[in-house]
């Protein structure tokens, strides 16, 4: 059986136009969480350690953060709770999924009495501890 080159630069062309494994890898920016459960926050050794536990609305999110931002009460220290989403093409559990996510800062000045982490649907606030006191959490109230 004799191929001209014609018919196999067609074939290979086809193969490589059909499988997307050398497509670059996605590099999507991380967006908000869907939820916020519950935050807490402890003083330890001069430093504020903020953890928030939440949901996602699909499985395959990564590298979950609380992004600090501004706040518009000066007595508040604002953080998001983003995540990077998964690809727009892959095959994810379509159910809620609890994600996680911890800061550490330093402990705020006197003036900063709050931390509040926000997310897609709502955001909960938490008083800041002092050194001396244990961990504090904070749940939000139920959804409508």
């Amino acid at each position: 059986m004799q191929v001209n080159r014609r018919s196999l630069a067609a074939g290979f062309a086809a193969i490589l136009a059909s499988t997307p494994a050398f497509a670059a890898p996605h590099k999507a920016a991380a967006e908000p969480i869907f939820k916020v459960d519950t935050v807490s926050a402890k003083a330890d050794e001069g430093r504020l350690v903020i953890t928030a536990h939440g949901a996602v609305s699909t499985g395959g999110w990564s590298n979950p953060y609380l992004r600090q931002k501004n706040s518009k009460d000066a007595h508040v220290m604002a953080f998001e709770f983003v995540a990077v989403p998964p690809p727009p093409d892959a095959v994810v559990i379509q159910a809620l999924v609890p994600i996680e996510a911890r800061a550490t800062t330093s402990v705020p000045l006197a003036r900063i009495s709050e931390v509040r982490v926000d997310a897609a649907s709502n955001d909960a606030t938490i008083a800041i501890p002092d050194e001396n006191a244990d961990q504090q959490t904070f749940q939000p109230a139920p959804q409508r």
